[in-house]
């Protein structure tokens, strides 16, 4: 039996991470005895539960805060509580800002016994990208691997290689996170709709775009003004929170233009083109991992940047993203031989 911490409140993203991790562990594992907790809960309720398991599986997200224990992993008061291994999974650096100076980042002292505490009862832990792996060697720790995020393996895909669409009929643009990113985007979508005139194009909002117990009212006005903005060219509205039902239709399109980092990732595990518009280092950490081509968010040529990228890979039949595709490939072999080894 395992314990299964996952992140999944209402941003679709997340609840793309854990469900795929969840197939992860299923196949590799050959189990379905899975018990699943919010991570953002304490476990200590669960106490007799968690120490009947097998492990705890902390199932990605960008989970590695300055702060991370107690604050985004409250676990129990004492670790020594837990008398199961605790195994980080694909899991990222969690920094709101655009850099990869990483030299710069430390854990506090409780994240950082925290993390030396989880890594001394397994045999390595598994993140998401390099510059998270490098974060976590920092700190001390050795016995890490990049793996890539959960979201990258979509199992019925995980054989295929890249197919450059024959053309691009319908399009997916992501809005942003961030308040000072909502004016670039809506140029984004303009710039999309100048580009791609007759095609099917859709303005998607992982995180929804309405107020309620997770997202104030000052977010939603931003969604909702670039709702209105992707209405008036020509985009279907999509809010997406809550359940990856609502992203299924990404199978039956053709490539992904935005700011949410897991539509750029279904998208590239689909074998699907996608440029990300990175607005901070979790970002970042995935285009340098998976050597993609994609814009920093609010640079200050950002939209013709984007529009020189986009016809580059028009020109070229999209063919760099065979590469990236490689890479996801290879890690996954490493995530599957790390899931195999606990």
């Amino acid at each position: 039996m395992y314990i299964l911490l996952h992140g999944a409140k209402k941003n679709v993203g997340d609840f793309l991470i854990f469900e795929r991790a969840r197939e992860l562990i299923r196949r590799y594992r050959k189990t379905d005895d899975l018990i699943e907790l919010p991570r953002w809960e304490s476990l200590a309720q669960n106490i007799d539960l968690v120490n009947k398991s097998d492990a705890i599986i902390w199932c990605g997200g960008p989970g590695y805060a300055f702060d991370f224990y107690p604050n985004v992993l409250p676990l129990v008061k004492n670790l020594t509580d837990i008398k199961v291994p605790i195994i980080p999974m694909g899991l990222g650096w969690a920094v709101g800002e655009q850099s990869e100076n990483i030299e710069a980042f430390s854990f506090n002292e409780k994240a950082h016994d925290a993390l030396h505490e989880i890594h001394s009862r397994i045999s390595y832990s598994s993140v998401r990208d390099i510059l998270t792996e490098q974060v976590v060697r920092n700190a001390g720790i050795n016995n890490v691997v990049t793996t890539g995020c959960a979201a990258w393996s979509y199992l019925p895909n995980i054989e295929q290689d890249f197919v450059s669409p024959k053309s691009i009929q319908r399009i997916v643009v992501t809005s942003p996170a961030k308040h000072i990113y909502f004016k670039e985007a809506a140029q984004v979508v303009r710039l999309i709709g100048q580009l791609f005139p007759g095609s099917e194009r859709y303005l998607v909002f992982h995180r929804g775009i309405l107020p309620d117990k997770y997202t104030p009212i000052k977010p939603s006005v931003d969604n909702i003004l670039l709702a209105l903005s992707g209405y008036r060219a020509g985009f279907r509205i999509v809010d997406a929170s809550y359940s990856t039902d609502k992203i299924k239709f990404y199978e039956t399109c053709d490539f992904h233009v935005g700011y949410r980092v897991h539509a750029h990732i279904d998208f590239l595990s689909l074998r699907k083109p996608s440029i990300l518009l990175q607005e901070d280092a979790r970002g970042i950490g995935q285009s340098l991992t998976l050597k993609t081509k994609d814009v920093r968010a609010g640079c200050d040529n950002a939209r013709e940047l984007l529009q020189s990228i986009i016809i580059k890979h028009q020109d070229t039949n999209f063919n760099s993203f065979h590469q990236t595709i490689e890479v996801m490939k290879s890690k996954h072999a490493i995530m599957r031989d790390f899931i195999q080894s606990f």
